[in-house]
């Protein structure tokens, strides 16, 4: 019988037998329309693609996105990301 956990936008699957790898899966984003805009929702943060820029403010992170994440209440941010995670986002579309 295998357990599925899922934390942080990873699911491990863990089975009975000690001698077995766990299994660890990267959940892909979902597509959101919550703020009247297309978004993705991935680890707690609605991001939106549309918002996408090139930025030159942090080092080893080219991107900058807008995000919503909720913490006892809404808030706004700017998050900034690398070319990698950039295009797990747009494949999600």
């Amino acid at each position: 019988m295998a357990t599925k956990t899922t934390y942080a936008g990873v699911t491990t699957e863990l089975t009975d037998n000690l001698f077995e790898k766990p299994k660890v899966y990267k959940n892909k984003p979902r597509k959101s329309n919550k703020f009247g805009a297309i978004s993705l929702y991935y680890d707690g943060v609605y991001y939106f693609p549309s918002d996408i820029k090139e930025s030159d403010k942090r080092e080893n992170r080219p991107f900058e996105i807008q995000g919503v994440y909720y913490r006892g209440k809404w808030y706004q941010d700017t998050f900034y990301i690398t070319n990698e995670f950039k295009e797990f986002l747009l494949n999600a579309l």
